[in-house]
């Protein structure tokens, strides 16, 4: 499973543990002394983006996936006029 991040999952879980807590304890919250909706709504869609992008991996940004070593094999397949050691040097520092 590429696209599902177990270690993002585990990260989410830990750092919400506070915040679980803090809402069982406190029923009633915090009192909110800034009134901007549209703020308000902009940072709930970040948070969620945020969370959302450490569990769901992106294709082609996956740490160890080879995503971009087959990206640059692609850009340096022979349609370019590129000779087999020019590629062979340009990969191996990738």
């Amino acid at each position: 499973m590429k696209w599902f991040n177990l270690y993002g999952l585990i990260f989410i879980i830990v750092i919400m543990v506070p915040n679980i807590i803090f809402a069982a304890k406190c029923k009633d919250g915090f009192e909110n002394k800034y009134q901007n909706k549209l703020v308000e709504t902009l940072e709930q869609i970040g948070r969620f983006t945020c969370f959302g992008t450490m569990i769901i991996n992106i294709p082609h940004t996956i740490f160890g996936s080879g995503g971009i070593r087959r990206i640059n094999e692609q850009k340096f397949s022979g349609k370019g006029g590129v000779d087999a050691k020019a590629r062979r040097d340009y990969l191996g520092r990738v």
